[in-house]
C-alpha cells in the first residue's frame, strides 16, 4: 500500500515539530494546504525563541508575523525574546503579550528599560505566569536598566502584577553615577529606608535569583517569602547608601523563623565594597545547618571566615566555593618556603572535606590566593594565568594529602589564551590544556596577544566546535607594529586554509579591534568577505577615518551577517549612525540601526 505524508498522524508531526524552532518549520509546511495550516495552527510550542542566537531580521519578523496573524498564542508555554543581538523585540513583545493566555515561562535578555517599563503595564494579563526572568548579558545593561532608581522599585509591581510565580530571576544592578540617561528618578523614599517596600505575598514563590541585593533588602525580602526554598544572591550595599549612611549598619541576622524552608543557598560576596556584611552574619547557624546545598563566590574573603562557614553545615549538605584573596606584603618576603608555607596553612584552615586546589601568584605590592573545590563551575579559563601561577596544590578527597592536580574544568567553555615572550613556552601551555579542558567543549576562543601563525592555528585546529572567535589584540605602539609585526587579524585572513577550517567547524562571530592608524582596513573588508563567507555577526572596536566604507563591504558582501557592532565612541556613534544611513543605497541590503551608551563606551549596532 502507498504511504504518503497525508497519512501520517497529526501527533506525529506534533513529536517532530517539537525538536525544531519555529523558523525551521514554519515556511516550508504553512502554505502547503489547509490541514497543515491546520495542524501548525495547534501545534504546541514549548519554547519559542526570538533575537536570539544572532537571528536575523528577516527571520524575527517571520516570528512577529506569525505569532500575530495565527491562533497560536495561546498554546505557547515557554517564550525566550532577546534584544542581544536584535532590535525592537521588546516593542513588540508590548503589544502583543495579551495574547499569550497559556504561557507558563517568560525570559527576557537585555530588553532595555524604556520596553521594559511598557512590559510591565501589561505584565497582570499573564495571571497564571509560573516563571519570570529578566537577564542581561552585560553588566551595563542591567546597570542603565536601573539607572537612578531605588532597589525594590520593579520588583513590586512584579510580585503584585504575578502572583502565581513559583521562579523568579532578577539580575537588575545600581548605578547612580555618571552616566547619561534620559530617565529621571522621581520616587520618594521614606528617611528611613534605602528601598521601596515589597508588600505583596507570593504564596508559592519558590526559587529567588537577585543579581544585586543589599542585605536590609533583603531581610525584607524573606518576610514576605517563607515558602522560599532556592536562594542565589549577590549581595551589595545598600543602594544609594550617600544618601543613606545609617542603613549600612546592621546587626541583625536573618533566622530560621523566617526561611523555615530554605535549602539551597547561592551567595556572591565582595569585600571590595565597604558596608557588605561578612557571609557569617547574613543567616544564623540554624539558617546554615538545614541546607543541603550551598555555593559561595567570594572576593578578598578570609579563609577563616570560609571554616567559620563550613561548620556550620551539616555533614549531608553538599557545597562549593570559589575563592579568591588578595593579601598585601612585600614582594622579598615572598621566598620559596614562605609560598609553600602559606599555601599549606590556608589548606588546614579551611578543613574541606570536598578535594580543593589551591592557587598562588604574586603581584607588585602583594600576593594572590585561589581556593575552589573541584571540580571548578567557571565557564572561563585564563590559560596564561592559570601556568604561571607559582604553585598549585590539591586536596586528595580521601588521604587529605597534598599533590600536583591534573583534573578537567567539566564546565569551562571560553578559553583566553595570552602569548608571552618566549613562543616555547606558548607550545608548552598548548600541549598542556587537554589535561585541563577537552577541546571539542571551547566553544569561544579569546587571543590577547599577537601568536606566531603556526600556534594560532594549532589551537584552531583542536577547537572543532568553536563558534565566536575574539582577537583582543593589546597594541601599545603602533609604529613598531607597522615595522616588526603584523596584526593578528591580518595574519589570519592572509592564511587561507586557516580561514576554511573555521568555516568548516562552524564559525559564527568574529570579534576584532581597528585603530585609527591601521592603513589597510579596507584591504580587512575585502578579507573578511572572501575568506569567512558566512559569518552571522561581527563586532569590531574602530575608531578610523573609513569606518563608514569599512561597514558598507561587509552589510553588502556577507549574506549570512546578521548583527554588526561597531564600538566607536559615546559621542561618534550617533554621528555614524546617520551617516550610515545618508549613505544607504538601492543596492544596499535592508537594515536597522540603534545606539547605545554604557558609561564611556558608545556602541552603534546595525541589525540585518
Amino acid at each position: 500500500m502507498p504511504a504518503s505524508l497525508e497519512c501520517l498522524p497529526v501527533e506525529l508531526f506534533y513529536e517532530i515539530f517539537s525538536y525544531l524552532q519555529l523558523h525551521e518549520f514554519l515556511p516550508a509546511f504553512s502554505n502547503l494546504n489547509n490541514r497543515f495550516l491546520t495542524i501548525l495552527t495547534h501545534t504546541p510550542l514549548d519554547r519559542v525563541k526570538i533575537g536570539v542566537n544572532g537571528m536575523n531580521m528577516t527571520t524575527t519578523q517571520l516570528y512577529h508575523r506569525y505569532l500575530s496573524e495565527h491562533q497560536t498564542c495561546s498554546h505557547v508555554n515557554c517564550l525566550i525574546v532577546s534584544n542581544t543581538m536584535s532590535i525592537g523585540n521588546g516593542i513588540w513583545l508590548a503589544s502583543h503579550l495579551h495574547l499569550f493566555t497559556g504561557l507558563r515561562q517568560l525570559i527576557l535578555f537585555d530588553i532595555d528599560r524604556v520596553d521594559f517599563e511598557s512590559i510591565l503595564s501589561v505584565l497582570s494579563c499573564l495571571r497564571h505566569l509560573r516563571r519570570f526572568d529578566v537577564k542581561f548579558t552585560k553588566y551595563d545593561g542591567a546597570a542603565s536598566t536601573y539607572y537612578d532608581l531605588p532597589e525594590g522599585y520593579y520588583h513590586e509591581r512584579i510580585f503584585r502584577s504575578l502572583p502565581q510565580l513559583h521562579i523568579c530571576q532578577l539580575h537588575f544592578t545600581p548605578l547612580t553615577s555618571s552616566m547619561v540617561h534620559p530617565f529621571q528618578s522621581n520616587v520618594i523614599l521614606s528617611t528611613d529606608s534605602s528601598f521601596v517596600p515589597v508588600n505583596s505575598m507570593l504564596a508559592r514563590l519558590q526559587s529567588l535569583s537577585l543579581r544585586t541585593c543589599s542585605f536590609h533588602f533583603l531581610s525584607h525580602l524573606v518576610r514576605h517569602l517563607p515558602q522560599l526554598q532556592v536562594l542565589a544572591v549577590g549581595l551589595c550595599q545598600s543602594w544609594f547608601s550617600s544618601q543613606y549612611p545609617l542603613m549600612n549598619i546592621c546587626n541583625s541576622s536573618i533566622d530560621v523563623s523566617m526561611v523555615p524552608n530554605l535549602h539551597r543557598l547561592k551567595i556572591l560576596w565582595s569585600g571590595r565594597t565597604d558596608g557588605i556584611k561578612l557571609p557569617t552574619q547574613l543567616f544564623t547557624r540554624d539558617v546554615f545547618f538545614q541546607l543541603t546545598y550551598f555555593s559561595l563566590i567570594a572576593e578578598s574573603l578570609s579563609s577563616l571566615v570560609v571554616q567559620e562557614l563550613l561548620s556550620m553545615l551539616s555533614s549531608q549538605c553538599c557545597y562549593s566555593f570559589d575563592l579568591h584573596e588578595y593579601r598585601r606584603t612585600t614582594p622579598m618576603d615572598l621566598e620559596q618556603s614562605t609560598i609553600s608555607n602559606i599555601m599549606v596553612n590556608t589548606f588546614r584552615t579551611l578543613k574541606s572535606r570536598k578535594p580543593m586546589e589551591i592557587l598562588f601568584d604574586t603581584c607588585r605590592n602583594g600576593y594572590y590566593i585561589w581556593a575552589y573545590t573541584l571540580p571548578r563551575k567557571c565557564r572561563e579559563l585564563n590559560l596564561r594565568r592559570y601556568w604561571n601561577v607559582s604553585n598549585r596544590l590539591a586536596q586528595d578527597r580521601w588521604s587529605n594529602a597534598l599533590y600536583r592536580p591534573k583534573h578537567c574544568f567539566p564546565f569551562v567553555n571560553k578559553l583566553i589564551v595570552n602569548a608571552c615572550t618566549y613562543p616555547e613556552l606558548v607550545d608548552q601551555m598548548i600541549s598542556y590544556l587537554p589535561s585541563i579542558i577537552p577541546w571539542s567543549q571551547i566553544v569561544h576562543l579569546t587571543i590577547k596577544e599577537p601568536l606566531q601563525m603556526g600556534q594560532l592555528h594549532s589551537i584552531l585546529s583542536y577547537t572543532s566546535h568553536l563558534h565566536t572567535l575574539e582577537l583582543d589584540e593589546v597594541i601599545n605602539d603602533i609604529t613598531d607594529l607597522r615595522e616588526n609585526e603584523r596584526l593578528l587579524t591580518m595574519d589570519l585572513l592572509n592564511n587561507i586554509s586557516t580561514c576554511e577550517m573555521l568555516m568548516t567547524n562552524g564559525l559564527r562571530e568574529l570579534i576584532f579591534r581597528i585603530t585609527s592608524d591601521t592603513p589597510n582596513i579596507i584591504d580587512i573588508a575585502h578579507m573578511i568577505v572572501e575568506r569567512l563567507p558566512r559569518l552571522q555577526i561581527i563586532q569590531v572596536d574602530c575608531h578610523h577615518p573609513l569606518l563608514l566604507q569599512f561597514m558598507c563591504i561587509l552589510i553588502n558582501g556577507l549574506n549570512h551577517l546578521s548583527f554588526l557592532i561597531v564600538e566607536c565612541g559615546r559621542t561618534d556613534n550617533k554621528l555614524y549612525e546617520l551617516e550610515l544611513l545618508a549613505f544607504r543605497t538601492a543596492n544596499m541590503r535592508s537594515f536597522r540601526t540603534d545606539t547605545q551608551v554604557f558609561e564611556i563606551e558608545g556602541f552603534l549596532r546595525v541589525w540585518l
